[in-house]
């Protein structure tokens, strides 16, 4: 996902053909702004980030999972950009996909 400015990135935004996604979990970070950066699933504000970095959370086998079946509301505040690396639940025609 690459966001430039503040936006709401649904769970189905994120579905191929027919695909029907059941949660996603962010796996990677990276991001630079001169303002400041939050990502919040549900009520819960997941990142709050600011000036510029990446986190991998994949390397040590991590993620974050805080609600994985909401959707994904970002908001940039001046000047930014932020990469979320995902992995997505999803079913299609009925069947679990990994």
């Amino acid at each position: 996902i690459r966001l430039t400015a503040t936006a709401n990135v649904a769970l189905a935004d994120l579905a191929k053909d027919s695909e029907v996604i059941s949660g996603a979990i962010i796996t990677s970070v990276c991001w630079s702004t001169n303002g400041a950066i939050t990502v919040a699933r549900g009520a819960n504000t997941i990142l709050s980030l600011a000036g510029s970095g990446q986190w991998n959370l994949n390397e040590g086998g991590g993620a974050l999972a805080e609600d994985k079946a909401a959707d994904f509301v970002v908001t940039i505040t001046g000047a930014g950009t932020l990469l979320l690396g995902v992995a997505k639940s999803s079913s299609v025609n009925g069947l679990e996909q990994p």
